[in-house]
């Protein structure tokens, strides 16, 4: 949900489960395609008719699915390299988490899905800030 929440520019409300794709995209079939696409990217092949089917169903498909794949990782690098302090990378905010916070390596990478949509509007300057804003 969070991913297609960021790729249709739409709060993660409005992305529920029982949505669909071809629904969510408006008959825009360009865009659908695309989803479909980064979809089959990011968890591997799914259902023929996965456009169609509500995305609880699209889930369901995907339960072997444990770590972020190649779209939600890009994501995140790319909110990294944007707005983060230099030197405060993935390995500092991941041994942030894992070690002040003491967060499982899974809801780590949960933190930072999430944090993707409530990304800082410009730059932090320091480590401290962006502690504060994991925080």
């Amino acid at each position: 949900q969070i991913m297609l929440a960021l790729k249709l520019k739409k709060k993660l409300t409005e992305i529920t489960p029982d949505s669909t794709l071809k629904a969510l995209v408006g008959g825009k079939s360009a865009i659908q395609n695309e989803l479909v696409g980064d979809i089959t990217t990011e968890f591997g092949q799914g259902p023929e008719s996965l456009a169609e089917l509500p995305l609880k169903e699209v889930a369901n498909n995907f339960k072997s699915y444990r770590t972020l794949g190649k779209i939600t990782t890009g994501f995140i690098n790319k909110l990294i390299s944007v707005k983060m302090p230099g030197g405060f990378g993935l390995n500092q905010l991941k041994n942030y988490l894992a070690g002040d916070k003491m967060f499982a390596s899974g809801r780590v990478e949960g933190i930072l899905l999430f944090s993707l949509l409530e990304e800082p509007t410009t730059r932090l300057t320091s480590e401290q800030s962006a502690k504060e804003w994991l925080d």
